[in-house]
């Protein structure tokens, strides 16, 4: 069972189907609170993690991206509410295609001979790949709107996924983003988390559990400033008295 009661995790996938975190929402919702986003553009992508970010749930938030979700995660890194980021398969580039050419061939995501190949490592189950076909196919005006300059250099400690089969990911862009990141290494396809669940939720526990300490002090911060503003309070009242 999930040990991270308190603390919340959104997992982002940006233009991809929400239902390709179907494996880390069935393991850490057992006893946390997790929400998916995806299948959207970059602006209703923030948008609905600003309103997330904006409820009373989400104090001690881990945005959780995959893919062009990560630059979503980034955009919202500065927010108090969020505690750490982890950045999935981070992408030294995209293939930029005209948009054309990209509904002509947009099928492929429904062919999993050809899924496999581009976005599986060699050794992945075929049925894996088939259920990931199953997923909605992402429209070109959502991938087309979702930056892809380079990550910025986290502000808080973050967790780097790095996809060592990704054909689109490079260990450079890893040393890029140090020295305020972890890595975990897994020996997998652009998407990890649904071609190897049971390591990627491993990965991401390991480095939760050792974000108790920054919970802790969060917490600790919290009181203090809360039973400042009451003091704050209780001496304006003396004064007014």
């Amino acid at each position: 069972m999930s040990e991270f009661p308190d603390i919340e995790l959104v997992f982002v996938s940006g233009p991809v189907d929400s239902d390709c975190w179907t494996h880390q929402y069935r393991y850490f919702s057992r006893n946390s609170t997790v929400e998916v986003v995806g299948g959207q553009n970059f602006s209703e992508t923030v948008t609905k993690l600003e309103t997330l970010l904006d409820s009373s749930k989400f104090q001690h938030t881990v945005l959780v991206g995959g893919g062009l979700g990560n630059y979503a995660v980034q955009d919202l890194e500065n927010r108090k509410e969020v505690m750490s980021t982890v950045l999935t398969g981070p992408l030294e580039s995209f293939p930029y295609m005209p948009e054309k050419f990209y509904n002509a061939v947009s099928g492929v995501w429904k062919k999993p001979k050809i899924m496999k190949k581009v976005f599986f490592s060699s050794n992945t189950n075929y049925q894996v790949v088939r259920e990931f076909t199953g997923l909605n196919t992402p429209t070109y005006s959502d991938i087309e709107s979702f930056k892809l300059g380079s990550l910025e250099v986290p502000l808080k400690n973050s967790l780097v996924m790095y996809n060592r089969k990704c054909r689109f990911s490079r260990a450079g862009t890893i040393e890029r983003l140090k020295p305020n990141c972890e890595v975990a290494l897994i020996d997998a396809g652009t998407f990890s988390f649904f071609e190897r669940p049971q390591e990627f939720n491993k990965a991401l526990a390991d480095y939760l559990r050792n974000k108790k300490d920054v919970l802790e002090r969060r917490e600790t911060l919290k009181a203090v400033s809360k039973n400042r503003s009451l003091k704050e309070f209780e001496n304006s009242l003396l004064v007014e008295q």
